[in-house]
């Protein structure tokens, strides 16, 4: 009875005088690293493979938990922006195909709305050669859209191949397509191959930019005072200046007016001592990159063809103003070409193996 008693109370732990041992999977220096950093980072690094595997609304899962351990951990608010768009516009996409109601030409935005998701996706995300078999898809369907054609310039451009986006944004252009106009304008200023910019070509789709764009947008008129500027014509760069402050309160147009003024009249009288205003000079922030036609989609209030305005491009759809593109110019960091093949699809629209055709929970 008495080793029974002992016995029992060994099992209920009565009168144990130290604790009882720590497993080995949660040593001292294991608990001490679990932190919500630690599980953040793991949840991340989950993230990360997942969306290299192409399951993307797994990898969402993962940056939501990181995010649950430590609100805004890294680049995760980017990295979830981005694979929202991918994934709604694939959905949108895969709805359209599976009801086969849309004609050819809504199908074709639904293929451009879909690749520009693709081509913004970021680091680890931005995938040109899913977004080239979508554009091509979308050429065989509305092989004139300018939509579809400035579309295509952009992967030309952001794969490296200029001369192949000047090509492209030409043949936009001749449809009277303010957003392409835009688009050349920038390439012949800054990156066309070759024989270096030509200004003078950049001015004439610069003022033709201008002159098409319904509603006006400041960062055109911004672009046009970069070309008037580069051909030494202040007082045109100034003037494009002062429309696009009032089109906008961005204090960048501003700040640019302001160092356009210091250059041609000196600082005011009242004002010597002030230090000129800006050291980026003209011509180096340039508007963000334009997505162009996500926002003519089928059962929205679209402008006309002419308008093309872009994802990324402030005021396409609203009032003259908001807030205006960012200062990333496109084109300006250039992938390198590592991305797959550009073989493009045969003639059969349907499958093909578009990224992130498998998908779970779509």
């Amino acid at each position: 009875m008495c080793l029974g008693a002992v016995s029992l109370c060994g099992l209920l732990g009565c009168g144990a005088d130290t604790p009882p041992e720590r497993p080995e999977d949660e040593s001292p220096e294991l608990v001490r690293e679990a932190t919500p950093e630690r599980f953040a980072e793991q949840a991340y690094a989950r993230g990360r493979e997942a969306e290299g595997k192409g399951d993307y609304a797994r990898a969402q899962e993962a940056y939501r938990e990181a995010q649950s351990h430590v609100p805004g951990f890294r680049d995760t608010d980017a990295r979830l922006e981005a694979l929202e768009a991918i994934v709604a516009a694939r959905r949108e996409y895969e709805q359209a195909k599976t009801e086969g109601i849309l004609g050819d030409e809504q199908m074709a935005l639904l293929e451009v709305h879909y690749a520009n998701a693709l081509r913004q996706g970021g680091p680890g995300l931005r995938n040109l050669h899913g977004a080239r078999i979508l554009l091509e898809r979308a050429a065989r369907r509305a092989p004139n859209d300018p939509r579809v054609r400035l579309a295509l310039a952009l992967v030309d451009e952001e794969r490296g191949d200029l001369s192949a986006a000047v090509a492209r944004c030409e043949d936009a252009a001749a449809a009277e397509s303010a957003e392409a106009h835009y688009q050349a304008a920038f390439l012949y200023r800054t990156c066309l191959e070759g024989d270096g910019p030509d200004p003078n070509k950049a001015l004439e789709h610069a003022r033709k930019a201008v002159e098409l764009a319904s509603p006006p947008q400041p960062h055109y008129y911004e672009l046009l005072a970069l070309c008037h500027y580069d051909l030494g014509e202040l007082d045109a760069a100034i003037e494009a200046l002062n429309e696009a402050c009032r089109l906008s309160d961005d204090p960048r147009y501003r700040k640019r007016l302001d160092a356009y003024v210091y250059e041609r009249d000196g600082p005011a009288p009242d004002s010597a001592d002030d230090a000129m205003p800006g050291e980026d000079m003209p011509g180096e922030d340039m508007p963000g990159e334009d997505m162009p036609g996500d926002d003519d989609l089928p059962g929205d209030d679209t402008p006309a063809d002419d308008d093309l305005p872009g994802d990324d491009l402030p005021g396409d759809d609203t009032p003259a103003d908001d807030t205006p593109a960012g200062d990333d110019t496109p084109g300006d960091d250039l992938p390198g070409d590592d991305t797959p093949g550009d073989d493009t699809p045969g003639d059969d629209l349907p499958g093909d193996d578009l990224p992130g055709d498998d998908l779970p929970g779509d």
